[in-house]
């Protein structure tokens, strides 16, 4: 069941995705401001269908809950809804700095605009929807292969680049993901680091 489930999140990111076309709905936002290494964003008011899980590395995490979330989309939910491709696939990043605590990860895919108001609950209990206010995030684009020390590595430029800004939560950070080919091709997609600016 789970590697069917897989080809069909293929197919359905397999045809030319962009945000420009017209069976994919992308988070839309507005530019305050461009910086060199960053833009800051102003983001409208998103809901989200979302799970958390912690973990050792964000690859880990990303792996062993991206089917669950497939099913929500595929239909398995409380009105038994197919629910159309969004763009991005987000990840929160909430960094444990002591040995007492691990790292949390929430991965959430985003809900279409029509049904954001009412979206179908989950029938996982594990998954859970957010709704959240509009925000306005520092955004670093990053294109190649993704990697775990690339991320780390992005993430400190990104801080380094908004000293002078008012960070909300100091150990918060995101990984928006982007695929515009198919979602087994590294090579055709590019991610986004955000951080929540007050």
């Amino acid at each position: 069941m789970k590697v069917s489930l897989l080809f069909v999140l293929a197919a359905q990111f397999a045809v030319s995705l962009s945000c420009d076309d017209q069976y994919v709905e992308c988070l839309e936002y507005e530019v305050l401001a461009e910086h060199q290494e960053y833009e800051e964003r102003k983001y409208s008011a998103t809901t989200w269908v979302s799970v958390t899980v912690e973990g050792s590395s964000l690859s880990k995490a990303e792996s062993s809950v991206l089917y669950q979330l497939g099913r929500y989309i595929q239909g398995y939910n409380s009105k038994n809804l197919f629910i159309n491709t969004t763009m991005p696939i987000r990840t929160k990043i909430e960094s444990c700095r002591s040995e007492n605590c691990s790292t949390k990860y929430t991965i959430s895919f985003l809900i279409p605009k029509g049904i954001e108001n009412d979206p179908p609950a989950p029938t996982d209990h594990a998954l859970f929807l957010e709704k959240e206010p509009p925000r306005v995030y520092a955004v670093r684009r990053l294109n190649g292969t993704f990697t775990q020390t690339f991320w780390e590595s992005s993430l400190e430029i990104l801080q380094r680049s908004i000293e002078n800004e008012i960070v909300l939560k100091q150990d918060v950070s995101y990984i928006a993901r982007f695929y515009y080919d198919t979602v087994f091709n590294y090579f055709k997609r590019f991610i986004e680091i955000w951080i929540e600016l007050e």
